[in-house]
């Protein structure tokens, strides 16, 4: 008979937090981010790259959902390098 009461309770705890549970979880739509007057930087470091993927990576990142005059894209382009299948050196493709 003692060994019923802890497991009573114990059910009596799971059913009373369970709602409690669910509403924490937020079972509803899901709502779009709002639009914050923030800054962003993006720091691209280039090493070896081609001018294709540098395009790619830049483009993108110029698409971004931010407005231009809060974005900065700082391009580090690290050593005066010529990768394999360029004909120039990195900072130049840039």
């Amino acid at each position: 008979m003692l060994l019923y009461v802890p497991l009573c309770q114990s059910i009596a705890i799971r059913l009373t937090s369970s709602p409690l549970v669910l509403s924490a979880l937020q079972l509803s739509h899901k709502r779009s981010p709002e639009m914050q007057d923030k800054f962003i930087l993006c720091q691209i470091p280039c090493y070896t790259e081609g001018e294709d993927s540098l395009r790619r990576t830049l483009d993108s990142l110029a698409s971004l959902n931010y407005d231009d005059k809060r974005k900065l894209l700082f391009i580090i382009c690290d050593g005066n390098i010529i990768g394999s299948g360029n004909d120039c050196t990195t900072p130049r493709i840039v």
